[in-house]
C-alpha cells in the first residue's frame, strides 16, 4: 500500500529535467502523445523513448532518480564516434535522430566530403577522377572510405541543395519527425486523406495527383480563411477537432506537390490508376501476368527495343543556341547484348521511331556512311529478328506497328510496365549510355534528380545532332561492343562472332516490295464524296473508285503511307490482296516532298490559328505562318520555342515554298502523275539486294 501511495505522489518531470539511471545521466527533451517522453543521453546524445507509467514505476522503485546539475559536467564525455569540433554539430538535431548509428552516418559523410573538397574535388559526379581522389585521401588519412562514389555524390548534392546544412545527411532526415513523429500537421494529414477519399470516388473522374493537390490546396485555403476570420472577429466557431490536437487553432502551410504525390501513390496502385484513366481492358493488357519466359539459345532469337532521353543539350547550327535533347531508340540482342539498330531524332518518341529502329536493325549498315566516320571498328550486327520485344507504351501498342513488323517475319511481344526485368539487356545498355557515354559530353544535363545542373548543360552545349550521332556510333562500335557485359565474361563482339563464325546472319525471306518498304499501316473509311482523306489531304484514282463500288460507299480499307512522302497512299484490295497506288489529288506544288511530320506541324499551326477543317488554302496559310514564326523561334530566349524552331527546320518547312498564290480548294478529279520519292530505307535495301519485287506481290497481314 505504501508503494502504491508513493507511486501516486510522483508527478511527470518537466522538460530539461535531468535523470540518473545508474551511471548514465539523461535529459527530458520532449513529451509527445501525453505520456511519451524522449530521454537524451548527455554523453552520447543518443535518444530513447519511454512511456510515463513505466518511468514512474522505475522512479518509485529507485531505479531512476533526479540528478543534480553538477552531474552534467561529469557526463559530458565525448563519445567514441565524435572527433574534435564535432560536438557542436549535435546541437539542433531533433531528439528522434540522436542515435549513435544515425550520427555516425552524418558525421562520416560530412568528414569525407570536406576532406575531398580540401583535396581539390569540386565536382562530385561519379567518375574516375573522384575515385582517384578518394584513393589519395585514404592514403593520407590511412583510413578506408566506407562509402562509394555514388553515395558521396548523393551526399554532396544533398548538402548543396540544403545550403550546407549537415543535418540533411541524417538518414531519412527529410521525414522531419523520425520514429513516432510526423512530417505534416495532423490536421493537414486529415485534409490530404479527405482529398484522397474524394478522388477514390469514381464520380470525381480521372485519377491525377495534380487534381488531388489542387483539392488539398483549396481545403487548406478554406481552413486558413476560417482561422483568419476567428482571429479578426473573435468569433467562436466549432470546427472539426481531433483529440490531443490543437492545429485547428493556427494556419496551415500548403503541402508541396511531391508530398501529395507520395500520398497519392501510397493510396492508389498503378493498376487502379490505369483502370480509372484508360479503362479495364487497357489496364489488363498493360498489367497482364507474365507467362513462361522463352529461353534464348541463339543470337537474334529475341531483340529488345526501348527508347530513352539522351540527356544532352544539342545546338541548332544556324544560331549555335541549344534547342533541347533528342531521343534514342535502340535494339539490343538478348543472347549477345549486341546493338542491332537505332533511331535518333529530335522528334518525340513514336511508333514511327520504333519501326525505323527495327528496320535499321534488320539490314546491314553502310560502313562508308558519315555516321561511322569516327569509328575505328566495323558495325557487324544485323539480321532477321525472331521476336521483337517493345516497350508497352501506347504508341507501340498500335495495330499499324504490329502489322508493319509482321511483314518482316518477326513476331511482336510487349514488356510489362514497371517491370524492367522483362527487358534487362536494353535497360543495361541504356544505363551504360547514361553513365559511360553521355556524362563526358558537353551539354550533359546531369541526373534527373539534380535540376541545378540544367544551366550547366545549357551553357556547355556545342554539339549538333549529327555530331552527337557520330560520337554515339563510335562509342557503340569501339567501346561498348568491346567491353564484357556480364554474360560468360564475353564482349558483345566476341559473343556475336561465335554465333556467326562460318555464316552470315539471315535476312527476312518475306519482305515487302521496295516501294512499300518503310510504310506504316492505317485504316481509313471512304468519304461520302468518294476517295480517301488522310491528314486533310485527298486521295483518289479510278481504280480506288472501282474498289469503293465493290466494297461499299462507307467501307473501311487498310492503307499504307510512307512517312517521308505523302504523295501516294497504297490501298490494300482485300479481294485480290494487291495494293493500289493512289495519288494525292491536291495541288502538286503543295504535296511535292511533303512528309508526315511536316503535315502534322502544319495542322497543329492551323488549330492554333483557329482554322477549323482547313482546306488547301488555309493549310498553305498555316505553313507560311509557321515559316515566319521559325525565324523568331530559333533565336527565342525560351528553350521550348527554340526546340520547336529546330524541329520545323529539320522537317524542311522553313524552306521557301513555290508560289502558291493561285491555290484553290475546288475538287480535282483527275489524278496527277507524281514521281514517287525513294526513302532512305528503300535505298539501303537496294544496296543489299538488287532483286526487284513487283508492286502487286501478295502481302499477308497475318
Amino acid at each position: 500500500m505504501n508503494a502504491i501511495a508513493e507511486t501516486a505522489e510522483i508527478s511527470m518531470p518537466p522538460l530539461k529535467t535531468l535523470l540518473r539511471v545508474g551511471g548514465v545521466v539523461c535529459r527530458v527533451d520532449a513529451i509527445t502523445e501525453g505520456d511519451k517522453l524522449y530521454l537524451t543521453d548527455i554523453a552520447s546524445t543518443e535518444s530513447r523513448t519511454c512511456r510515463w507509467p513505466v518511468l514512474r514505476s522505475a522512479m518509485s522503485r529507485g531505479i531512476v532518480s533526479l540528478a543534480e546539475d553538477s552531474a552534467v559536467d561529469q557526463a559530458l564525455m565525448v563519445p567514441v564516434h565524435l572527433r574534435a569540433g564535432e560536438q557542436s554539430l549535435i546541437e539542433g538535431i531533433p531528439v528522434a535522430f540522436r542515435t549513435e548509428k544515425a550520427l555516425g552516418v552524418m558525421l562520416t559523410k560530412r568528414r569525407w566530403i570536406h576532406a575531398l573538397q580540401r583535396h581539390g574535388v569540386v565536382n562530385f559526379n561519379p567518375s574516375d577522377f573522384l575515385r582517384a581522389a578518394i584513393k589519395d585521401v585514404e592514403h593520407e588519412f590511412r583510413e578506408i572510405c566506407p562509402y562509394g562514389v555514388d553515395a558521396l555524390y548523393e551526399a554532396a548534392r544533398t548538402l548543396r541543395r540544403n545550403q550546407g546544412d549537415h543535418r540533411s545527411l541524417l538518414p531519412q532526415f527529410h521525414l522531419r519527425g523520425g520514429p513516432g513523429g510526423r512530417r505534416l500537421d495532423p490536421a493537414l494529414e486529415r485534409i490530404i486523406d479527405r482529398a484522397l477519399e474524394q478522388a477514390a470516388n469514381p464520380v470525381s473522374g480521372k485519377l491525377r495527383a495534380v487534381k488531388v493537390h489542387n483539392a488539398v490546396n483549396a481545403m487548406v485555403q478554406q481552413h486558413n480563411g476560417a482561422i483568419a476570420t476567428i482571429q479578426r472577429t473573435g468569433l467562436v466557431i466549432e470546427m472539426l477537432q481531433h483529440p490531443n490536437d490543437d492545429t485547428q487553432k493556427r494556419a496551415l502551410d500548403v503541402p508541396s506537390l511531391p508530398t501529395v504525390t507520395r500520398r497519392f501513390n501510397d493510396r492508389f496502385t498503378p493498376y487502379a490508376i490505369c483502370v480509372r484513366n484508360e479503362g479495364k481492358k487497357r489496364a489488363d493488357q498493360r498489367f497482364r501476368e507474365a507467362g513462361a519466359r522463352i529461353r534464348v539459345d541463339h543470337a537474334l532469337d529475341i531483340v529488345h527495343y526501348d527508347d530513352t532521353d539522351t540527356a544532352v543539350f544539342l545546338i541548332d547550327p544556324r544560331t549555335d543556341l541549344p534547342w533541347g535533347r533528342c531521343w534514342l531508340t535502340a535494339g539490343v540482342d538478348e543472347h549477345t547484348s549486341a546493338v542491332l539498330g537505332y533511331s535518333l531524332s529530335e522528334r518525340p518518341r513514336s511508333s514511327e521511331s520504333a519501326f525505323e529502329a527495327v528496320v535499321h536493325g534488320i539490314y546491314p549498315k553502310d560502313p562508308g556512311s558519315p555516321d561511322f566516320s569516327l569509328c575505328r571498328g566495323k558495325w557487324e550486327w544485323y539480321g532477321q529478328h525472331g521476336i521483337v520485344n517493345l516497350d508497352n507504351a501506347s504508341y507501340n501498342a498500335t495495330l499499324q506497328l504490329q502489322a508493319s513488323v509482321l511483314e518482316f517475319d518477326a513476331e511482336i511481344a510487349f514488356s510489362r510496365p514497371h517491370h524492367p526485368t522483362d527487358k534487362p539487356d536494353i535497360e543495361h545498355f541504356n544505363h551504360r549510355v547514361k553513365f559511360e557515354f553521355i556524362q563526358d559530353l558537353p551539354g550533359w544535363v546531369g541526373p534527373k534528380e539534380d535540376r541545378e545542373l540544367l544551366n550547366v548543360g545549357l551553357g556547355s552545349a556545342v554539339m549538333s545532332i549529327d555530331e552527337f550521332r557520330k560520337r554515339l556510333m563510335a562509342w557503340i562500335v569501339d567501346e561498348y561492343s568491346n567491353k564484357p557485359c556480364g554474360k560468360d565474361g564475353k564482349t558483345p563482339r566476341e559473343a556475336w562472332r561465335e554465333q556467326f563464325l562460318d555464316t552470315e546472319p539471315l535476312l527476312p525471306r518475306r519482305r515487302p516490295s521496295q516501294e512499300l518498304m518503310g510504310t506504316i499501316y492505317q485504316k481509313l473509311t471512304f468519304r461520302d464524296s468518294g476517295g480517301l482523306l488522310r491528314m486533310r489531304l485527298r486521295y483518289q484514282s479510278p481504280q480506288l473508285e472501282e474498289l469503293r463500288k465493290r466494297l461499299g460507299a462507307r467501307a473501311e480499307v487498310w492503307v499504307r503511307y510512307l512517312p517521308s512522302n505523302l504523295s501516294y497512299l497504297y490501298v490494300l484490295d482485300p479481294l485480290s490482296k494487291n495494293y493500289l497506288k493512289v495519288p494525292c489529288i491536291e495541288d502538286i506544288r503543295y504535296v511535292r516532298g511533303l512528309t508526315n511530320y511536316q503535315q502534322s506541324l502544319i495542322l497543329k499551326k492551323a488549330r492554333l490559328m483557329k482554322l477549323r477543317s482547313p482546306g488547301l488554302v488555309q493549310m498553305h496559310e498555316a505553313r507560311q505562318a509557321l515559316v515566319a514564326d521559325t525565324k523568331d523561334l530559333m533565336k527565342s530566349k525560351k528553350l521550348r520555342q527554340r526546340k520547336l524552331g529546330y524541329q520545323v527546320h529539320k522537317s524542311g518547312l522553313d524552306v521557301p515554298p513555290e508560289d502558291l498564290s493561285e491555290l484553290v480548294d475546288a475538287p480535282v478529279r483527275t489524278p496527277l502523275v507524281i514521281e514517287t520519292m525513294v526513302s532512305a530505307v528503300e535505298d539501303m535495301v537496294a544496296d543489299v539486294d538488287e532483286v526487284e519485287f513487283e508492286l502487286d506481290e501478295e502481302m499477308e497481314l497475318e
